[in-house]
């Protein structure tokens, strides 16, 4: 059973981008228990008139002072505030300002999250932008990232698939007792990470860096937390369960090469 959420939100502050804000706002209204959210931010001076009226929990802006920095490191403020909080709140989550997580997507990893834990592995998502009547996922193209292969491996009656291309989707949530042992390992703390750059390969901290998480493929170096990235399936396999889409507002990545697969179509036809 949870009772509470701690969210936190990187907002490096846009004028044109406060209504994604307001859309994860009223999304996170719908969740069944307490969210108390954080919009970590590199200003002093924010209207929360401009915000909607939020009633699901507290809503926290946090100032964080960049001006000997670059922008970019924004994203990782929260980390500490985050820290001191482990055992304050069930559920820990961190997105990027423009990813809405719908209500059936926290469902979702209600459901699958212990049993992905309890083997190694890593419960996955997808982003997705709307064009013209379809849905198309972000991260993937025909260069880098492709189609995710076929293959799969069954967990508690239910057949799941490893994303083995690309699983980043910009944002990471975890139970109180995963979180806790993630603050307590060196693949939380950016200062521990910056340490790891020569034997991992990790050149710098980049803004996406952050929401990246513990999936194997976190922080651009093999951290050997899971095993796999995994996400449910229908239709023996041929579909990938759709409550793991969320939802990249910007939907600036349509007619790139990075939204080049329907979601639909994400699995790769052998």
């Amino acid at each position: 059973m949870y009772n509470s959420m701690c969210l936190h939100i990187s907002f490096y502050y846009k004028e044109e981008r406060i209504n994604y804000l307001n859309v994860i706002l009223n999304e996170t209204s719908r969740y069944p228990f307490q969210v108390d959210i954080f919009i970590n931010t590199n200003v002093k001076e924010f209207d929360k008139a401009k915000l909607m009226n939020y009633t699901r929990g507290s809503l926290i802006i946090v100032h964080h002072d960049l001006k000997d920095e670059h922008g970019h490191y924004l994203t990782w403020k929260c980390r500490p505030i985050m820290k001191s909080l482990r055992d304050k709140y069930d559920i820990f989550m961190y997105i990027e300002d423009d990813i809405a997580v719908p209500l059936n997507a926290i469902e979702y990893w209600m459901k699958y999250k212990d049993t992905c834990i309890q083997n190694n592995c890593n419960l996955g998502f997808i982003r997705i932008e709307h064009a013209n009547g379809y849905q198309y996922c972000t991260d993937f193209d025909n260069d880098l990232y492709k189609q995710i292969s076929r293959n799969y491996i069954n967990l508690d009656s239910t057949r799941f698939i490893i994303n083995d291309s690309n699983p980043y989707c910009a944002m990471w949530i975890y139970d109180r007792s995963e979180f806790i042992k993630w603050t307590e390992s060196e693949f939380y703390d950016p200062a521990n990470i910056m340490k790891r750059k020569i034997k991992r390969g990790l050149e710098k901290l980049t803004r996406e860096k952050s929401a990246y998480g513990l999936h194997p493929k976190g922080h651009g170096c093999k951290c050997f937390w899971y095993k796999h990235t995994i996400i449910p399936t229908e239709m023996n396999g041929l579909r990938l369960n759709p409550d793991c889409r969320i939802q990249h507002l910007a939907n600036n990545y349509i007619g790139t090469h990075m939204s080049q697969f329907q979601f639909h179509k994400i699995i790769k036809h052998n």
